[in-house]
């Protein structure tokens, strides 16, 4: 073996994470309890496999997050220089992304397709269910208003049970168990489960929206797993080719891949059967989104030759906050059994306190860290505060005001989900992809162009019916709406003269350079710089960030500290943009501000003192644990997530009462506390 690197001191491991680093060959699954060193572990790995000869194109990384996989690109190369650029290391989007790009004939994409986010993805598909359930006319007001009352009623009702966003939640389900329309609409044991729901149209709904999704040329989140598995099973030789590339898999958070991430994996490391696969069954979480826990629990049997190693000394936190979570996860069944013991020293009791209500809750939260913060004990960032719902924020964030504290919310609006912002990208999207009806839709009067509502839902509609684009559709308006007025001809003609003229001026062009002159010819700048009082103001402030993020964009291309090979150009950008998770998002170590999240968005992350808000029946666990053990296991879990984020100080908050539903409820403290402390009695 090569000499290692002065940086890369195995010496520096403890056994637990030396034995596992040094297992390289054959199937292995690490065990990795909450701050118990995994990417420490993870790097180390991947370095030892480096200093070995590996080339670093042989190796594949995958992350759930970019920031993941950019900590860890930055941890490797500095223990081995430029040889961890050529790693294939990213999220699974990213890098299967890349894969499609690569051999889109054979999904019958074209290499320039898009990536709808979830706005994007749930607009395409409120239009999908609009008209399976009321013809492709819907959105015409004049028809509109000739309904009955009826008619109207029952327009209403069926609105009720076809959420937009309960029937994208059910459709991204199906995709993660790789039940394609053409599985679903021959399975009448899945319709009949749906149809219990109200959902008799689940089926014509779903083949529509995949049927709009690839007439845009265009991919949700989940139709990037789904393609790449289609791609792997339907085309042996492709499976073959890009399984050839790697020797070594590793994978981070084991414990949260679904059954078509599962798959995947397994066919690419059938040829080597080198998989690493890390991660913390008790932090299993994300089940309503379709990861398995099955995965990590059975990798034995998946992988008979595998060994196993377990990461049990918790570098993050204290004994008080360690010993407790011990005491609350053991009392899942269904675990990989682990005992994690603090590497710290003795610190802060864990505090539990009883409030009246939630409004006195978040006033004790927020008085509590303003006190801190003006005796100079913390930073407003130090803190976090952890709630199963995002309801409960409204109370918080109402404290945080009052107390003049600053603080972001995770999973509120992201600077990507911004109005103007979502414009500008809008335009990138139509410029890189013409077929891409919701861009169009989005941008096409924006500035005013003449492009009136009615002008709109006609040529929607006569795209729908030609099964076209609604942008094919008016590159020939006159011809295929010869009943619209000259005036929205003209305009329509007006609009897609500039989205070709500016797809051909950009086309040369780096993102940076493309984006400016975007912005100039687009005249959507000057439009949001007339808007009045500060809202002008801020919209241009946020336009201009976005800019100065395209132009580190292409510096960071052009420094070659990229991910994959060079690329300036703007449909790299633009993907660089969509697949960015919310976590990536929002992660800013340099703000100092509180940080409220849910739960499930705190995975991942460490701060000094954590809150965890409504410890009571019903947040924690929350009431949907009525179901069964199963779930019950999984709330289980969460709270045991929520617990270790934790690194000095964790506070415990219950209400006695609390608004839920429109009305005032009674609560009880979350059995969750009682199985932490079992031996005591807490004084209310």
């Amino acid at each position: 073996m090569a000499k290692l690197d002065n940086k890369m001191n195995l010496d520096s491991l403890n056994e637990q994470q030396r034995e596992a680093v040094l297992a390289t060959e054959g199937p292995i699954l690490i065990i990795a309890g909450a701050g118990s060193g995994k990417t420490r572990v993870l790097t180390h790995r991947i370095a030892l496999l480096l200093e070995k000869g590996t080339d670093p194109h042989e190796i594949l990384a995958l992350t759930f997050t970019k920031k993941a996989a950019g900590e860890m690109r930055e941890r490797i190369r500095a223990m081995v220089g430029k040889q961890a650029s050529g790693l294939v290391m990213g999220t699974f989007h990213s890098v299967f992304v890349r894969f499609l790009r690569e051999y889109h004939a054979y999904i019958n994409f074209p290499d320039n397709f898009t990536i709808f986010d979830a706005d994007d993805a749930e607009n395409c598909l409120k239009t999908c269910i609009m008209e399976v359930l009321f013809g492709s006319s819907w959105n015409n007001k004049e028809e509109t208003r000739n309904l009955s009352e009826d008619q109207k009623k029952e327009r209403k009702r069926l609105l009720q049970v076809y959420k937009t966003k309960e029937i994208a939640s059910r459709i991204s389900i199906l995709k993660n168990e790789y039940i394609v329309p053409n599985n679903y609409i021959s399975d009448p044991s899945l319709q009949q489960q749906d149809k219990k729901k109200g959902y008799v149209q689940l089926g014509a709904i779903y083949e529509m929206y995949m049927k709009r999704c690839k007439r845009a040329n265009a991919m949700d989140f989940d139709d990037i797993l789904v393609y790449i598995y289609y791609l792997l099973d339907r085309h042996v030789e492709v499976a073959k080719t890009i399984a050839r590339r790697f020797r070594y898999i590793l994978v981070d958070e084991y414990q949260d891949t679904n059954t078509i991430q599962y798959d995947i994996i397994r066919t690419l490391s059938l040829g080597h059967g080198n998989i690493c696969a890390v991660g913390d069954d008790s932090q299993s979480i994300y089940a309503f989104r379709g990861a398995k826990i099955d995965n990590i629990l059975n990798f034995r049997r998946d992988y008979p030759s595998f060994r196993s190693f377990k990461l049990e000394t918790n570098y993050r936190s204290t004994p008080e906050i360690v010993d407790a979570a011990n005491r609350l996860i053991e009392k899942n069944d269904r675990r990989i059994p682990k005992v994690c013991t603090a590497y710290r020293k003795a610190g802060l009791p864990i505090d539990i306190k009883y409030l009246k209500n939630d409004r006195e809750e978040a006033r004790f939260i927020a008085n509590l860290i303003r006190l801190r913060h003006n005796a100079g004990d913390c930073e407003y960032s130090d803190n976090a505060v952890l709630y199963r719902t995002n309801a409960q924020a409204r109370a918080i964030e109402e404290a945080m005001l009052q107390a003049h504290i600053p603080y972001v919310i995770y999973s509120g609006l992201s600077f990507y989900e911004r109005q103007e912002i979502k414009d500008v990208l809008a335009y990138i999207r139509l410029v890189v992809n013409r077929d891409d009806d919701e861009a169009f839709k989005r941008i096409c009067n924006r500035p005013s162009r003449g492009i009136s509502d009615a002008t709109l839902a006609a040529l929607m509609a006569a795209a729908a019916k030609d099964g076209r684009s609604i942008f094919a559709t008016a590159l020939e308006v006159q011809e295929t709406l010869p009943q619209l007025k000259p005036t929205a001809v003209n305009a329509v003609d007006r609009f897609v003269k500039e989205i070709n003229e500016l797809a051909m001026e950009t086309k040369p062009l780096d993102a940076y350079e493309a984006v400016k002159i975007m912005l100039e010819k687009s005249g959507l700048y000057e439009y949001y710089s007339k808007e009045k009082d500060d809202d002008g103001r801020k919209r241009t402030n946020n336009i201009n960030e976005l800019v100065n993020g395209v132009l580190y964009y292409v510096k960071d291309q052009r420094s070659g500290n990229t991910d994959d090979l060079p690329d300036e150009s703007l449909p790299a950008y633009l993907e660089n943009i969509a697949l960015l998770s919310a976590v990536d998002q929002h992660a800013d170590g340099n703000d100092d501000r509180v940080a409220l999240m849910t739960s499930h968005c705190s995975k991942g992350l460490e701060f000094p003192t954590v809150f965890i808000a409504g410890c009571e029946e019903g947040l924690y666990p929350s009431l949907r644990t009525d179901s069964g053990q199963a779930q019950l296991e999984e709330e289980r879990r969460l709270f045991y997530v929520s617990v270790t984020r934790a690194m000095n100080e964790l506070i415990l908050t219950c209400c006695g009462q609390r608004w839920q539903y429109g009305e005032t409820s009674e609560c009880e403290p979350s059995r969750f506390i009682d199985e932490m402390f079992p031996e005591e009695k807490q004084d209310n």
